[in-house]
């Protein structure tokens, strides 16, 4: 069901959305990896904002050794380092290792406007206060036989 919603009911970088995520995705080598938090670092990072990566993605390895994980929360820019807390750690990545690190959408229509300057593809509804369920009803069939 589509929901009426304050949120954009769209995934980010999926069709309905439009955004196109190697626009937007960064390339980083990990230089620090402790449990669930990871250090990941490249001149490309440098100002970017707090919570710039949040409810994206990071992506590590390649073939078997790949390993992607959900960013929970990310750093503002210490220079050209940003800390982000993943949804589980990683098994096989190594500081050293590249990655690619994509931003996510918490789904405002504000967001969708500076983030990503997509405000035409947003997939919500700015005066709903609650999230109502839309579903498709059946109509029943109407017999015209007899009784």
């Amino acid at each position: 069901g589509f929901l009426l919603q304050a949120r954009c009911n769209w995934q980010v970088f999926s069709g309905p959305c439009g955004a196109s995520h190697p626009a937007y995705a960064k390339t980083a080598t990990v230089t620090a990896v402790a449990g669930r938090s990871v250090v990941v670092t490249d001149p490309s990072l440098a100002g970017i904002a707090p919570a710039w990566f949040a409810e994206g993605w990071i992506e590590v390895g390649a073939g078997v050794n790949r390993e992607v994980r959900t960013v929970m929360a990310s750093s503002a820019a210490d220079g050209n380092a940003v800390t982000l807390t993943l949804s589980y750690p990683f098994h096989r990545a190594q500081t050293g290792n590249a990655a690619t690190v994509i931003p996510g959408c918490d789904g405002k229509a504000d967001t969708c406007t500076s983030k990503f300057a997509n405000f035409v593809n947003w997939g919500g509804h700015r005066s709903v206060s609650r999230n109502i369920t839309l579903k498709g009803m059946r109509t029943p069939d109407i017999g015209g036989g007899k009784k």
